[in-house]
């Protein structure tokens, strides 16, 4: 477990969602405080909530603020200078420090805020234990299961039968009686076949042809042109 040391810091950041006023009374009710001590932590001005915690503890207390929907900052502590310090006597500031020098860095107001009362959960819980709500669980003793195959509507209506057709109107026709229409027959004509006679038997029937005659049509009118 790493043994670095934190001051937990606050300087008015709020997360993205969150309303002032929001934010404003969820930190009243995380850290018990007056709307006047919290007044000030919004102020802008760089707070210190918590000093000198370990790595877990300072998560701990940074998830805390972000479900309130405020930003903190965990400052680390600086280490021993005549460890830190090169032989050359030239270093680079450890991770979170200070680059400003202090008549250059606005004033950092420690506020005292009760936090006796708090429970921190895990850094990875997103609601506290005693604010879940505890699942609800159906009465369910009511509930039987049907058979495999059991009719699961036994009490909805039968469909109502078709009604037989009416046939009161139909009536048998006698043995031996025409199916099709009744009516009156009409009559044939007869072609009238008097000026038919038959050829004896043996006739030539080239004979029996009536005598065509030569008909010479008239060209007395008609001139042929001349050639060409």
């Amino acid at each position: 477990m790493s043994d670095e040391r934190f001051d937990i810091v606050f300087g008015g950041e709020l997360l993205t969602g969150f309303a002032p006023a929001t934010v404003a009374e969820n930190l009243a009710r995380l850290f018990n405080a007056t709307p006047e001590t919290v007044a000030r932590l919004l102020d802008g001005g760089m707070h210190t909530l918590k000093r000198n915690v370990d790595a877990t503890t300072a998560a701990k207390y940074r998830s805390a603020m972000e479900r309130a929907g405020a930003r903190a900052t965990l400052r680390p502590l600086a280490p021993d200078p005549a460890a830190a310090t090169p032989a050359a006597g030239l270093g680079l500031a450890p991770p979170g420090g200070e680059l400003l020098a202090a008549h250059e860095r606005r004033p950092d107001t420690a506020i005292e805020v009760d936090t006796s009362h708090i429970r921190l959960a895990s850094a990875f819980a997103t609601t506290p234990e005693e604010e879940r709500p505890l699942p609800v669980v159906p009465d369910t003793s009511h509930i039987s299961i049907a058979a495999v195959g059991a009719d699961l509507l036994p009490q909805r209506e039968a469909a109502a039968p078709a009604p037989p057709p009416d046939t009161s109107a139909i009536t048998l026709a006698e043995p031996g009686a025409v199916i099709g229409p009744q009516g009156v027959a009409h009559a044939i004509a007869v072609p009238d076949i008097r000026h038919i006679s038959l050829a004896p038997p043996g006739a030539p029937l080239e004979e029996l042809r009536p005598e065509r005659r030569t008909v010479t049509p008239d060209t007395s009118a008609l001139e042929l042109a001349p050639p060409g």
